[in-house]
């Protein structure tokens, strides 16, 4: 499966532009997708910033991820809005949006700004062992349908 995975809210709190904490378990849903073979894209606004701030993400990323995940090194060109968090849709086209702007995606408040909600990776871990989404048999059969 591809997952696209976003930045600010998902991977790191809302402190645009600059880079705020890390989400709690984030890395740990992300070496776990990694381990089962999915194909993991950073698909973040910053990408449509000519300041560097897309590299700087990435580099946050795999800094803050090393020992822990696998270097992320693709990205999408520009932001691919998510579609609803939807199990049919996932397992029906092969693709996961893991993004605070994808309705419907458990969430929880923010520690850094009050109001502002992050994704509850905690509660997508559990859909996803649920959901067999860390298995390597549905990876390959995502792979199979495919092509």
């Amino acid at each position: 499966m591809i997952t696209f995975l976003d930045f600010d809210g998902t991977i790191v709190e809302h402190e645009y532009p600059a880079i705020g904490n890390c989400v709690e378990g984030c890395y740990t849903v992300i070496a776990k997708l990694q381990k089962a073979g999915h194909k993991i894209i950073l698909n973040s606004y910053r990408s449509q910033s000519k300041s560097g701030k897309l590299k700087n993400a990435l580099e946050h990323i795999n800094k803050k991820g090393q020992g822990i995940i696998n270097p992320i090194i693709e990205f999408s060109k520009s932001k691919v809005n998510p579609f609803y968090w939807n199990w049919e849709i996932f397992m029906t086209f092969g693709f996961i949006f893991i993004d605070d702007d994808c309705l419907g995606i458990p969430v929880k408040n923010a520690n850094a700004i009050e109001g502002r909600q992050v994704v509850d990776w905690q509660a997508v871990d559990r859909q996803f062992e649920e959901n067999g989404i860390y298995s390597t048999h549905a990876v390959k059969f995502f792979e199979s349908t495919a092509a």
